[in-house]
């Protein structure tokens, strides 16, 4: 029973956290507005199991490898995606409106089970279960987490092997025979390769872990059988969960390399990748880290952090160094790429938690309880994201009921076109990312509403004006009543609290993605306005979306 006791403040934090996770779960209302998670959907219909163990590992013949399908590109991970079908068909939801919910449900479960890892990696370390519960508890509130959750997409799963695997090196530390744990963390890494490729930016961290039992116990023959013992676990591994990556035995797919290769070139912002222009001329280091700050984990959790490596309290324990280089180093090699989403700082989430936990673990519980207090606000306040209809899906609906059938409309390559379902309207193709043309003036003059579903395509054209130097003009006047069309609608789903009788928003300074819409904050509550941070944060589950009618007979200028 007294066992029992210790257990319920963990219980209750998993049950919460998982909870917060699937708040919101049919988040777009069936539209599939994730494209990452619209593809990995239609993968998963299409690849088909094998009618034996010989075909599973064959890269050439298997229904499993997509790349024996239709789909040409695939960079993914394919455990995830195995997972995520094999439950679909066995609860019979294996279908395109259902698969990807069956998909979110699992990030949920998988994020949550990172909390209970967190939850175990400071209960090792700090040998303290208030620690431990803090840790826990702050991860399940931290915004990223949330939001990542609320995907079928591969990013948790890649977290929480990460997270595991820096458990079972953290237990590595301590042990003078580590040849179990280096089994498991052969296991967990190979899994998180297999998840997301990414993943082996986590190998410095492993060979980090071998030199500090190296100099801590100065044994270096079950040293050496534990790393060849790993590295023959992690091929094993990646065979089993991902065959995929291999031609041969030893061989890659040169498929699969020509599509890393591939995803490196449109990594470099241009305008022949719209995606990628985001970035361009963001200020490594700074960028990631204005968003984290913000958004991405908020200003008490990210000022806390900064108090826990003040404190030195950490100081002295090995495993807390390796969490802390290891988050440190991610971010790093992370925000100094020229692609900064901050979806690819989700691992370093963890870290953060575990060193936040184990700071607020030593203060008094008045200061603690109030710092909880004040940081879950943040998190909370996203899932209002999740409360109210998508923007998309309620810009739709208002156009149906108050734009004439038949009328044109203006649908932005690159972006989802409004309405959502079309079925009364006729829309013209727009391709404002190609380079300034004559082409985009004439589509402009033949539509009767413009339809922004997104900040990507104003965005990214006034950030970079010397890629698109008169459309980007085109828009400046757009949004300044200028351009031969006004502004009558606009829908956002942003993060805060309704509340009646109170007006405040909060716009983050600096951060000035698409800042040539202006400001615009009506609704009593409330709220963050977080339209000009990184994009991949608003433009899937809570975009600003805008409708423009057509008010000059002149021809737009460009």
């Amino acid at each position: 029973m007294h066992k029992l006791k210790n257990h319920i403040p963990i219980i209750l934090v998993l049950l919460i956290g998982f909870m917060l996770r699937i708040v919101g779960l049919n988040w777009d209302q069936g539209y599939h507005l994730h494209p990452d998670e619209r593809f990995l959907t239609m993968v998963a219909l299409d690849i088909q199991w094998p009618q034996s163990i010989s075909q599973y590992f064959d890269t050439s013949i298997s229904p499993l490898n997509p790349h024996n399908k239709s789909f040409d590109f695939f960079v993914y991970g394919l455990w995830p995606v195995l997972l995520v079908k094999a439950v679909s068909q066995a609860i019979m939801l294996h279908d395109y409106s259902s698969l990807n919910l069956v998909g979110r449900v699992l990030s949920a479960i998988v994020d949550t089970a990172t909390v209970l890892v967190i939850y175990k990696t400071v209960l090792y370390l700090a040998r303290r279960r208030l620690s431990a519960f803090l840790a826990s508890a702050t991860y399940s509130l931290f915004v990223l987490p949330l939001q990542l959750s609320h995907y079928f997409a591969t990013d948790p799963y890649l977290n929480f092997c990460l997270a595991l695997t820096l458990y079972l090196l953290t237990i590595f530390l301590s042990v003078t025979r580590p040849w179990r744990q280096a089994i498991l963390i052969g296991l967990t890494f190979g899994l998180a390769v297999s998840a997301k490729v990414s993943a082996v930016l986590f190998a410095p961290i492993i060979v980090l872990g071998f030199v500090i039992h190296l100099f801590r116990f100065r044994a270096l023959r079950p040293l050496f059988f534990s790393g060849l013992i790993m590295s023959v676990v992690i091929f094993v591994t990646l065979h089993l969960f991902y065959p995929y990556l291999f031609s041969g035995f030893f061989t890659p797919n040169p498929k699969l390399l020509a599509n890393w290769q591939q995803l490196k070139f449109l990594e470099v912002p241009s305008p022949h990748f719209p995606p990628s222009v985001q970035w361009a001329d963001t200020q490594k280091f700074i960028f990631p880290l204005l968003n984290l700050f913000f958004v991405g984990l908020g200003p008490v959790w990210s000022l806390v952090f900064v108090a826990a490596i003040i404190s030195q309290k950490w100081i002295r324990n090995s495993g807390l160094w390796l969490v802390l280089t290891w988050t440190l180093l991610l971010f790093l090699l992370q925000g100094s790429q020229a692609i900064k989403p901050l979806r690819y700082l989700l691992p370093i989430f963890p870290g953060l938690a575990i060193m936040i936990g184990f700071y607020l673990g030593h203060l008094p519980k008045r200061v603690i309880l109030f710092t909880l207090l004040i940081g879950s606000v943040w998190g909370l306040g996203f899932l209002s994201v999740y409360t109210h209809p998508h923007p998309r899906v309620a810009a739709s609906e208002w156009m149906y009921k108050n734009i004439p059938a038949g009328t044109t409309i203006s649908c932005d390559l690159w972006d989802d076109c409004l309405p959502l379902s079309n079925r009364s309207y006729t829309l013209i193709e727009t391709r404002p990312f190609d380079p300034d043309s004559t082409q985009y003036l004439s589509k402009l003059s033949q539509i009767q509403y413009l339809a922004i579903s997104s900040n990507r395509t104003y965005g990214s054209v006034t950030h970079k004006p010397d890629f698109y130097p008169q459309t980007s003009v085109f828009y400046t006047d757009l949004f300044s009543s200028k351009a031969g069309f006004k502004k009558i609608a606009e829908f956002t789903s942003r993060p805060g609290f309704a509340i009646p009788g109170i007006h405040f928003c909060f716009t983050p300074p600096i951060l000035d993605y698409g800042r040539v819409a202006g400001i615009s904050c009506d609704t009593p509550g409330i709220w963050l306005v977080d339209d000009f941070v990184d994009e991949s944060f608003t433009v899937y589950d809570h975009p600003r979306v805008t409708i423009f009618e057509k008010t000059s007979s002149l021809e737009p200028k460009i």
